[in-house]
């Protein structure tokens, strides 16, 4: 990869300039987005949709992918308003606000997100992917043929917190972990499949998932994660509490800005120089 020296007036360190030449990431594109906090992890958040943002990242560049993209099963719906957030207080232009994408669409846009996804992430990669019992074949069936491996399911038990329904409740997510190609290796050798917690009462996104669980999955792979649908920016906090870069894109601006807020609260936001701290590619 063509390099340059960092542009005049900036104040990084030439290591913290190399490290991010090593992570794949363009000279410009650094200095313009990324900030270096905790001993120069990065991070960099997005607002814009992550169809048209991933083609820019560059490949082989993430270590991780852990996201919670919208299951579009009728989940949200069939539990109406609940989670504190009323149907009125959404934004007027929020994705998907109806949860209403038939499979055949549903499996395609899947597809897209698993294509760039696979491209940006390096050889052994992890990916922990949220999903629910009626879309995990669909997500499956994207991601495998995509050429993604599936390794295992995480349980997520709500112990009965968050529980949806009137008939057999739900009282459970499933996470579909995949490599791309051999798995880099876990910390401690192997971790459980289950996790139990309740979800967060009140919080900032109607999908909001704990910050303990996704710091479980973080904490199984080290290097840059990158959430696709980073939502109110929980996964960035996992990463921000265990030392991990992040990349996260976010397309609701409502949400982006509390993402931005809590995450930058989350890293120290230490700043060294007057770079720009986030990047917008919205129309």
């Amino acid at each position: 990869m063509e390099t340059s020296e960092p542009e005049a007036g900036l104040t990084q360190h030439p290591a913290d300039w190399l490290r991010l030449a090593s992570l794949g990431l363009p000279a410009a594109d650094a200095h313009v987005r990324w900030l270096l906090v905790n001993n120069n992890v990065p991070y960099k958040l997005y607002h814009g949709d992550c169809v048209d943002i991933m083609p820019t990242l560059a490949a082989d560049s993430v270590q991780a992918i852990v996201t919670d993209p919208p299951y579009c099963s009728g989940g949200r719906q069939q539990s109406g308003a609940r989670n504190q957030i009323e149907k009125s207080e959404r934004a007027p232009d929020e994705w998907f606000l109806a949860d209403n994408m038939g499979t055949d669409t549903y499996i395609r846009w899947m597809r897209i997100i698993a294509k760039e996804t696979l491209r940006v992430s390096a050889m052994g990669a992890h990916a922990y992917i949220f999903t629910d019992w009626r879309q995990y074949t669909n997500v499956v069936t994207a991601w495998k043929s995509i050429g993604w491996t599936l390794r295992s399911v995480i349980v997520w038990d709500k112990n009965r917190g968050g529980a949806m329904g009137s008939f057999w409740r739900n009282n459970h997510e499933w996470v579909c972990v995949f490599t791309k190609g051999a798995p880099s290796p876990l910390p401690n050798g192997s971790f459980f499949n289950t996790w139990r917690g309740t979800k967060p009462q009140g919080g900032y996104h109607p999908t909001e998932k704990p910050i303990k669980f996704l710091e479980y999955m973080v904490s199984a792979i080290d290097g840059v994660v990158l959430d696709p649908f980073m939502g109110s920016g929980t996964t960035g906090i996992a990463c921000a509490k265990l030392n991990r870069g992040f990349i996260g894109i976010e397309r609701d601006a409502h949400y982006f800005d509390i993402a931005k807020g809590r995450i930058a609260s989350a890293y120290g936001e230490h700043r060294e120089s007057n770079l720009p701290l986030f990047a917008s590619n919205a129309t």
